[in-house]
């Protein structure tokens, strides 16, 4: 990726936020954060403590210390180190990869709960870093500050408490995505594609990037990023074995992605064929256990579907990219994308969201022209901010329990309310299209007290 063209001809001007609105949003924010702060306590519940995605991350960590295939069936490594895992939370290995188990095994030098403590403590490092870097890079005085205060206003944040809430590492990609703007922003092609590698080894998820690098021959990016992919699994050969690297992307990977693809709340449009044509019976033993009826029963076209639909976004998000006037449209679309191209996508994933609602809150405070877009990007937001189980009960709201048992029916159409943050990722794509060309903008904030 190049430099973007339009700064040696853009207009770098200074805003004032009015004293009041500051105040108010100051106030919503800091309130915000304090609710999700209270919200995150709830973790540490007993009925909590055990039903996290982190215990895929520790109990590899474990069976790797002990010299134990980590891609063993979690509820067998349950039993083998006596851990207490809910018996319907996972029936499967880790979905993780080898990347981010080689990263995660000192974790298991340490009791379950310093674990926990260690790996909040880290996401919350890294977001921080991450809005200290973005705060720097728009101009803002006394980044420090204020990179402080919006990351406790960011704990209300629906997808960052999901993340927090469940011990997912959507932090530590926001941080890798911030380095790779800023890096490409800089052409520094070399840089940007190290920490590309970085984010694919860790989960695959920024991939739609590798296929724009190739289209517009960024070869010491894509060198970078190979690089990188590379050597964390050399790596991860060295420590886990071929049998362990072989097994995660032959028969672990499949098994997830197939056990998941038409689960309840997967947002990835890869599920979208399967909901369609298949409903959620396959998912059924996944809590909450919800029942959705396909609109049309056939295979072939859930098969159809599920790729079409991702290809379709895939070959838009490109061509986009490629028209856009500016770099920052093309990353941050191409970002945007990503969060919807894999086979899974969680609620949480839109955590990395907060580099595209960054820039375009630069943009639209900018352009008085644009009022329309900014009470848009408003709403937006506030539903995008929604915790999970609100858009999850509301759904729900519309079943139907079966009795004797844990399956609630749901109508096709209630069902679409947990895809909704599905919308919720193609809107700010269509926010960024629509503010492509908008000048930069510098923000004067005063110091928060």
């Amino acid at each position: 990726m190049n430099r973007p063209c339009h700064t040696a001809h853009s207009v770098l001007t200074t805003m004032q936020i009015s004293p009041g609105w500051k105040r108010l949003l100051l106030y919503l924010g800091l309130l915000a954060g304090f609710i999700g702060f209270i919200w995150l306590q709830a973790i540490f519940e007993p009925e909590n403590f055990y039903r996290r995605d982190f215990t895929a991350d520790y109990l590899p960590a474990k069976a790797c210390l002990a010299g134990i295939n980590p891609y063993t069936p979690l509820p067998e490594l349950a039993k083998q180190f006596a851990f207490p895992l809910p018996t319907d939370l996972f029936r499967h290995p880790t979905p993780h990869s080898p990347g981010l188990l080689l990263l995660s095994t000192p974790i298991g030098l340490v009791s379950y709960r310093t674990a926990n403590l260690v790996w909040i403590g880290f996401s919350l490092l890294c977001l921080l870093l991450a809005i200290l870097l973005l705060l720097r890079e728009f101009g803002v005085t006394k980044s420090c500050v204020w990179a402080l205060a919006l990351s406790w206003m960011a704990l209300g944040y629906g997808p960052l408490t999901a993340d927090l809430g469940t011990g997912q590492i959507d932090p530590w990609l926001l941080l890798l995505a911030v380095g790779m703007w800023l890096a490409w922003r800089r052409e520094r092609q070399w840089l940007g594609g190290v920490l590309l590698g970085g984010a694919l080894a860790l989960k695959l998820l920024a991939w739609p990037f590798v296929v724009f690098l190739l289209l517009r021959r960024q070869w010491r990016a894509l060198f970078g990023a190979g690089l990188t992919v590379g050597a964390v699994h050399l790596l991860a050969l060295a420590v886990f074995g071929f049998a362990a690297v072989r097994d995660y992307y032959l028969k672990v990977g499949p098994q997830v992605g197939q056990l998941y693809r038409g689960y309840f709340s997967n947002l990835a449009l890869t599920s979208w064929g399967w909901r369609l044509f298949q409903g959620t019976g396959e998912a059924l033993e996944l809590a909450p256990h919800v029942l959705v009826e396909p609109l049309y029963a056939s295979a072939t076209l859930a098969r159809i579907f599920s790729l079409l639909l991702p290809l379709l976004l895939l070959a838009v998000t490109l061509w986009l990219a490629w028209r856009v006037r500016q770099f920052d449209t093309s990353f941050m679309l191409l970002l945007c994308a990503s969060l919807l191209l894999g086979p899974i996508s969680w609620f949480h994933y839109l955590t990395v969201l907060i580099l595209p609602i960054g820039l375009l809150a630069q943009r639209l405070l900018h352009n008085h022209a644009l009022p329309s877009l900014r009470r848009a990007a408003l709403v937006l937001a506030l539903l995008t901010a929604l915790p999970h189980h609100v858009i999850i009960g509301l759904a729900l709201h519309f079943g139907t329990p079966l009795t004797a048992s844990k399956i609630t029916t749901l109508p096709f159409a209630a069902s679409l309310i947990a895809t909704l943050p599905t919308f919720f990722v193609l809107g700010w794509m269509a926010l960024l299209w629509r503010t492509d060309g908008a000048p930069e903008t510098r923000l004067e904030l005063s110091q928060p007290a």
